[in-house]
């Protein structure tokens, strides 16, 4: 009973706060006349963004690793192709699979993320995917993803290719020369 007293509590609570003679939205029907419609203080906009910032902090997209291996991979990325950081496996497939295993197929993928993805920008088709392995890649749980990832990208047909903070970042060698990104996105669409 102690539950139902709560409510109730709650309901005389809100019911004391709402302005005598305006109406709020949960007693609003189709003949309210619209001169009586109170719209929200700005202060509670502010109100809510204070939250917001309270909760929520901005950080840095890239560690200082990933921002450094960002830079040598453009550098050797040819005309045509562009890296993208932090991509979210989900993003890579599409999901094909008896509505009833969707859940569970998209739970495999969706809070899952490559450090980069080299996509070719006439398509915008994976042409590469990266990661960097640091320590956490030597845990026993990281490791059970880590070979999902590798499984699925070689299912997926996209190259990977995993560093360690002692390797060259290099991935010149996996790019044959091509044509420049002016002749490529000048083709007309077939």
């Amino acid at each position: 009973m102690i539950g139902g007293s709560c409510v109730i509590g709650a309901v005389v609570w809100h019911v004391r706060r709402r302005p005598l003679g305006k109406a709020t939205p949960a007693t609003l029907s189709a003949d309210t006349p619209a001169e009586s419609v109170q719209e929200p203080p700005e202060q509670n906009q502010t109100g809510r963004e204070a939250i917001l910032r309270k909760r929520y902090q901005p950080k840095a997209l890239l560690s200082d690793w990933e921002r450094r291996a960002l830079l040598a991979f453009r550098a050797q990325i040819p005309a045509g192709h562009y890296v993208c950081p932090q991509v979210r496996l989900a993003e890579l497939v599409s999901i094909v699979v008896d509505p009833r295993r969707f859940p569970e197929a998209l739970n495999r993928v969706a809070g899952k993320s490559l450090d980069f993805v080299v996509i070719e920008l006439a398509t915008g088709r994976p042409v590469l995917a990266i990661e960097l392995d640091d320590r956490s890649h030597q845990q026993r749980q990281r490791q059970d993803r880590d070979r999902f990832v590798n499984d699925l990208m070689e299912a997926l047909n996209i190259p990977l290719r995993r560093f360690t903070p002692s390797m060259t970042l290099d991935v010149s060698g996996h790019f044959a020369p091509g044509p420049s990104a002016r002749q490529v996105l000048a083709r007309p669409a077939r």
